[in-house]
């Protein structure tokens, strides 16, 4: 089975919102982008709420999360996985990212929001014990 890894935050110093996946699929992966398959809603809610549209270069609707106090990045930092399913991840792989720092880091942050079920549990269960 083999090993992924995330992307780097998307993040400004002053983000008070921070929206978590569980890991990249494989067709982000191969892009280089957050949430970069057609059918991921991600970039249309952006875009209804901030205005940061599938439509627009990927760049761009990164600055419009940015400047609107968003930041982006995933609860693991890599993990086994044989497809982009988040139940195809093998548990005993998965190493999370470091959040400790992240927050130390980004003070501002009052709100955690997760894009799926895997991503909150592997925040509460990997994460969230080694913050408090």
């Amino acid at each position: 089975m083999p090993r992924v890894h995330s992307f780097l935050p998307i993040e400004d110093s002053n983000a008070s919102i921070l929206v978590l996946g569980s890991m990249p699929g494989k067709k982000s992966l191969r892009a280089g982008q957050y949430y970069a398959h057609r059918r991921n809603a991600f970039w249309t809610i952006m875009g209804d709420i901030i205005g940061a549209a599938p439509t627009l270069p990927y760049e761009s609707r990164l600055q419009i999360l940015k400047s609107a106090g968003i930041a982006l990045w995933d609860v693991l930092a890599s993990c086994a996985r044989d497809s982009s399913l988040d139940a195809d991840i093998d548990e005993a792989s998965i190493f999370p990212n470091d959040f400790e720092s992240f927050f130390l880091a980004h003070p501002h942050v009052t709100d955690v929001f997760f894009n799926g079920s895997m991503a909150e549990q592997c925040f509460r269960m990997r994460v969230q014990p080694l913050l408090e």
